[in-house]
């Protein structure tokens, strides 16, 4: 397998307006060896003629066309055609600075297998201007048994869970079967970078911001949009089911790495499906059936579910004690606002 080559896997859905930038962006890279695949996710506009007009000029860069599953569909349909050691992902609406593919270093340092390379990113708007969010991490090496404690503790190597700006081996995801699920649509990129970091050996990160992560004004992200309770239910579970196995495998017993991964894992996500659940108005046998699953992890909530407000510290009182169709009265009197 092509150890120096880094394969990127771009999901294309109604990108006609960008996708020509963002391809323009891996042009002009200081480090050349890429393999460009371009998904096609069923795009109902001009994407996949645009796609296939850049292919036409470069034989690194190949095209596939397939039916809408969504982002998630379309990455992993990528990760099926790579032909390299590494893989990247970068979104359709976003671009990268000219030294971003060399600022993984694999043509610098030969890295473990099973390990992950990192690097920081910048949000900005169509102009390149800063909005102030951006992660720079510190260049640093974390290896042995408790590598993701280290890199947790040390910089916002968690919180940074979006999958791009990251470099994965494609031996490792291929072994351990990990995929981008289908089941929910919000943090399944989150999900997929905390299954792999599970099976990871080291973690490799370099300071910079080189990903451009453009916001673009008008449009509405997924973190705003209302998500079906049923989806939002399967997110809590499946990431409450990583985030232990990673407490437990990784060997995590710093209490300030164990707090930050139980505030994403259990009380953003019960407090996100909460919202759902109530503000989706669904009928009283509906609501009652999401709140009896969450009273099965009364334990893990009672320990993990610590919302610091004063009105979460009252629903926390609420889930943990009340009865079911009295914590559905109160919710719906105070959620669905």
């Amino acid at each position: 397998m092509d150890n120096q080559t880094i394969s990127i896997v771009i999901p294309v859905f109604k990108a006609e307006a960008t996708i020509s930038r963002c391809v323009e962006s891996i042009f002009s890279q200081t480090w050349q060896n890429w393999e460009l695949i371009l998904v096609d996710d069923g795009s109902p506009d001009r994407s996949g003629e645009i796609c296939d007009r850049l292919a036409a000029g470069d034989s690194r860069i190949r095209v596939f066309h397939t039916p809408n599953h969504g982002a998630g569909s379309a990455r992993n349909f990528g990760l099926d055609h790579c032909n390299t050691k590494w893989v990247t992902f970068i979104d359709a609406d976003d671009d990268i600075e000219p030294g971003y593919l060399e600022n993984f270093h694999i043509g610098e340092y030969v890295h473990e297998n099973y390990s992950i390379i990192i690097q920081g990113y910048r949000r900005v708007n169509e102009h390149k201007e800063s909005l102030g969010e951006c992660i720079d991490l510190r260049s640093a090496d974390y290896c042995g048994h408790n590598c993701v404690e280290q890199a947790f503790s040390k910089d916002k190597v968690f919180e940074y869970g979006q999958v791009v700006g990251k470099l994965y081996d494609l031996l490792a995801i291929r072994e351990n079967n990990i995929r981008f699920t289908t089941e929910f649509h919000l943090s399944e990129d989150h999900l997929f970078y905390l299954t792999y970091l599970l099976r990871t050996k080291a973690i490799h990160t370099y300071s910079g911001t080189l990903y451009n992560y453009i916001w673009t004004e008008g449009v509405t992200g997924l973190s705003r949009q209302l998500h079906p309770a049923d989806e939002m239910y399967i997110r809590y579970d499946k990431i409450l089911k990583v985030c232990e196995a990673l407490k437990s495998q990784c060997h995590i017993t710093s209490e300030s790495v164990i707090r930050k991964i139980d505030y994403f894992s259990v009380t953003g996500s019960v407090a996100l499906l909460l919202g759902c659940i109530y503000k989706n108005r669904l009928p009283a046998s509906e609501r009652r059936k999401f709140l009896k699953r969450l009273a099965a992890d009364r334990k893990i909530l009672k320990k993990s579910f610590l919302p610091q407000s004063m009105v979460g510290k009252g629903l926390r009182t609420v889930l943990l004690h009340a009865p079911c169709h009295l914590k559905d009265n109160l919710f719906r009197l105070f959620l669905t606002k």
